[in-house]
């Protein structure tokens, strides 16, 4: 397999760019027969599916005979570029394929940045919208705008949208829980309107406004919720209710608290097949003033550290990280300490 060195994106017309400068592809069957390539990278894309894609139900009289044009000029305008880039466009057997890694792909860099970041909400607020906010920066316009009316493509444009949005609602939900509330109410007012039966932005906005002193308009956000979702059929939910009560007891769990494992480094991947070591030095911090964890340099030390620093600032233990990779004296130690 060769890897395609070229940067893709999705997340609003197409744009192929190699080592920084753009890549033209300006035929529009062109652009979607690489599009459809795209959301199936690294995976044989029949040559049915192909047709579809670029015909739906009125193909061409000799129609694999046009789809083998497309796919040749394609392959003509990347070996244009770079003849490594036109290697990465495989014919199979039963159709064709695109070998690309999928960190080159923003679409896929967006998702995967998504599901890194909501693992922090809870525990790192301003660190998981800090990342939100990056991830969400991959959209350049709407997604797969070169074939937003392509019947192929609409599942797909659903389901970037949807996480689109729920990113939204999340990193909003984490800048309120780092204490930027008075700051979002012009975003949140601008995102029910658009959205107004999303109860979790109506909450939000809510939040926000009772953040910024605006306990008043919190509770006529309230009555304004209850009113767009009566005109959809729908009830504020249980939560929706108890976080109202809340603000009317000016509850002190409404506050913004700050990040509980700020110095905790962020796990780099996601630590499989530790559980045992995690649960045997959690239950040992329990108990003990001190706990040394030792093995050959490389089998995880740090790893199942940093896991267990996360999961105990998760439950609402202090937590600190002092980093002494760098230290070699003793007489350091202590001030490396304190410093934290």
């Amino acid at each position: 397999m060769v890897a395609c060195s070229a940067e893709f994106g999705i997340l609003a017309p197409l744009e192929v760019r190699l080592e920084g400068r753009p890549v033209v592809i300006g035929a529009p069957k062109q652009r979607a027969l690489l599009i459809a390539l795209l959301l199936d990278a690294n995976r044989t894309v029949s040559t049915d599916h192909l047709l579809e894609c670029l015909w739906g139900d009125d193909p061409p009289g000799d129609a694999i005979k046009a789809l083998r044009f497309h796919v040749s000029r394609l392959r003509a305008t990347l070996r244009n570029v770079s003849p490594d880039l036109a290697g990465c466009l495989v014919t199979q057997p039963s159709g064709y394929q695109l070998d690309v890694e999928e960190s080159r792909i923003d679409a896929r860099r967006f998702s995967d940045a998504v599901r890194g970041a909501r693992r922090l909400v809870e525990l790192a607020p301003a660190e998981a919208a800090a990342q939100l906010a990056d991830a969400l920066a991959e959209w350049r316009g709407p997604a797969l705008a070169d074939v937003a009316f392509d019947e192929f493509a609409q599942g797909e444009i659903r389901r970037l949208d949807e996480l689109r949005l729920a990113a939204l609602v999340d990193r909003i939900g984490a800048d309120l829980a780092s204490g930027a509330g008075a700051d979002l109410v012009g975003e949140v007012e601008s995102l029910v309107d658009e959205h107004p039966t999303n109860e979790q932005l109506w909450a939000h906005l809510t939040l926000a406004l009772h953040h910024a002193g605006r306990t008043k308009d919190a509770l006529e956000a309230f009555r304004r919720a209850r009113e767009r979702l009566a005109d959809a059929g729908l009830s504020p939910s249980a939560p929706m209710v108890e976080l109202e009560s809340k603000i009317l007891a000016d509850d002190p769990e409404l506050r913004p608290v700050a990040d509980s494992a700020t110095s905790v480094p962020s796990p780099v991947t996601e630590l499989i097949g530790r559980e045992r070591e995690i649960a045997l030095v959690t239950a040992a911090l329990e108990d003990r003033r001190l706990v040394t964890l030792t093995g050959p340099g490389g089998v995880g030390k740090t790893s199942v550290a940093v896991r267990v620093a996360h999961e105990l600032a998760r439950s609402g233990r202090p937590v600190a990280w002092v980093e002494m990779g760098s230290i070699r004296e003793p007489e350091l130690v202590a001030a490396q300490l304190a410093g934290v």
